[in-house]
């Protein structure tokens, strides 16, 4: 009998459960355990080829991980990687960073459990690695790429260095391309752009293939604008485009810079066209928000109407807001002041939340210093019903309630209109902002706010690269980190009457 090959292995995968799960350790035999993701939830963990294969599936969203604690998450991190890291702080949840020390050279640092269980990698250790590739020979790096890679790459040009571009070929589908021998040589490196792009085709036909479950209207993939610009899926009938951004190839280390998103945005409002962005991380692990926000902008709802007039408000604790919003918010959960949440039946079916104005959102501190600016931070309904009036309803609650001169919101330009919930609410947009960025892990999924790498406390953060003459995209980028931009905002506010 012929032994199964990785290859084989996959197209059954495929075959039983589509897309939903990522291996990222390749088959070795029916029972050693190799390392898989579940992309609708984000989970990563370890499981035999053939356990899989006779139906088990992602222990957290059968169930089977009710709590998951501190021990759990050490378990984990031992299961997938030995000894190599001790786990120093308190697990919270798998988004909310936590000290971690790396054995293997005795840095202390803080990450979060799902970058460190997707790939992330101790910042220290993959400086002094690229260090080290400066002085290598080529067939020191032929051997590294082989036991990374097997054949399934080749070097077209003579080595020229680690950090200079480098011609090689992808043998699967015979792609030549030019790459920086660095970011391959990571053990989550960059791979074949055609293959990648492939992928991220494969994440949009998942994207049209729901879109099919509702509508019935024509679609047209990678449909031309003005300028040789495309949108990924286009829906004539009602003028709305689609983009798909990948982190990596929408990122400024693959030259889409600080404009590009809010350009091509304008370009497709200016022939009438409203263009929604979804990142790739939204889509891997918030995608059935995702899917009721599509729901929502193409007008095919389906969920319970709920009148909030038949509702009640009552302000909330830190645990049901949270946990809400991560439910039900493309943002996720948030810091905020004052939480309030409206019940149906003694069921949380809205949350609305406001903190004091925040100058890392570019807010500026009134001379008056008796003047009470808020910010309206969050504002979600349950993803499976239709509240309506619940917007209004727990607003007017907040002005009868609290003391304030004015509040101020953003709406994401990539999910936004400039006519919508605000503006028929009574507050009046003053300026749209500049857009924002975020940085991610080269060998992860996740987008993580600017404002947690700022320049004053990378120093904490990455003390073996970190110069005072550096700025801060050049730490980052020592660091392994990249950066994607996004559309900006909508600001709005509304004044006390």
């Amino acid at each position: 009998m012929k032994k199964k090959s990785n290859k084989d292995f996959l197209e059954e995968v495929y075959k039983i459960c589509g897309n939903e799960y990522e291996f990222l350790e390749d088959y070795k035999n029916s029972q050693e355990k190799i390392l898989v993701k579940h992309n609708t939830c984000g989970y990563t963990y370890k499981v035999s080829p053939d356990k899989f294969l006779q139906g088990r599936r992602c222990p957290k969203c059968s169930g089977k991980i009710k709590n998951k604690n501190t021990d759990y998450f050490k378990k984990e991190l031992f299961e997938l990687l030995g000894n190599e890291y001790t786990v120093l702080g308190e697990y919270k949840k798998n988004s909310e960073k936590i000290l971690i020390k790396h054995n293997n050279c005795g840095l202390e640092y803080y990450t979060t459990p799902k970058i460190l269980l997707s790939g992330g990698k101790c910042p220290k250790c993959s400086m002094e690695l690229k260090r080290q590739n400066q002085y290598r020979t080529e067939e020191s790096i032929k051997k590294s790429i082989f036991e990374l890679v097997k054949d399934e790459y080749t070097l077209l040009e003579p080595y020229n260095g680690v950090n200079n571009d480098i011609l090689i070929k992808h043998n699967t589908c015979g792609t030549e391309y030019k790459i920086k021998l660095y970011n391959f040589l990571k053990e989550n490196g960059t791979r074949c752009p055609k293959c990648s792009i492939l992928k991220n085709s494969s994440y949009e036909m998942e994207i049209i293939d729901y879109i099919k479950t509702f509508y019935l209207g024509e679609i047209i993939q990678n449909y031309k604008l003005n300028n040789n610009q495309e949108i990924d899926i286009f829906l004539p009938e009602l003028k709305i485009g689609i983009e798909f951004d990948g982190l990596y190839w929408h990122s400024e280390e693959k030259r889409k810079d600080k404009n590009y998103h809010l350009n091509k945005t304008n370009l497709a409002n200016s022939v009438k066209i409203r263009l929604i962005h979804i990142f790739e991380d939204e889509w891997l692990y918030k995608r059935d928000i995702v899917k009721s926000k599509i729901r929502h902008i193409l007008k095919y709802n389906t969920g319970e109407k709920i009148y909030a007039r038949k509702c009640i408000i009552k302000e909330i604790t830190v645990k049901e807001k949270n946990n809400f919003l991560e439910k039900n918010h493309i943002q996720g959960a948030d810091k905020s002041l004052i939480k309030l949440g409206l019940f149906y039946k003694n069921f949380l079916v809205s949350v609305m939340t406001f903190g004091k104005a925040r100058s890392a959102l570019g807010s500026k501190k009134s001379k008056n210093n008796k003047k009470i600016i808020f910010e309206l931070i969050r504002f979600a309904n349950d993803i499976n019903y239709i509240v309506i009036g619940s917007f209004n309803k727990i607003l007017s609650y907040f002005k009868k309630n609290y003391q304030f001169n004015k509040i101020i919101s953003y709406a994401d330009k990539r999910w936004s209109t400039d006519s919508n919930l605000y503006t028929s609410s009574g507050f009046f947009k003053t300026h749209d902002s500049l857009p924002n960025y975020w940085y991610f892990y080269s060998g992860s999924k996740i987008r993580e706010h600017r404002y947690s790498y700022r320049k004053n406390i990378l120093k904490k953060k990455f003390p073996d690269i970190y110069s005072d003459k550096k700025t801060e995209m050049t730490i980052m980028l020592e660091a392994g980190y990249y950066k994607i931009w996004d559309c900006g905002n909508f600001v709005y506010e509304l004044k006390k009457d």
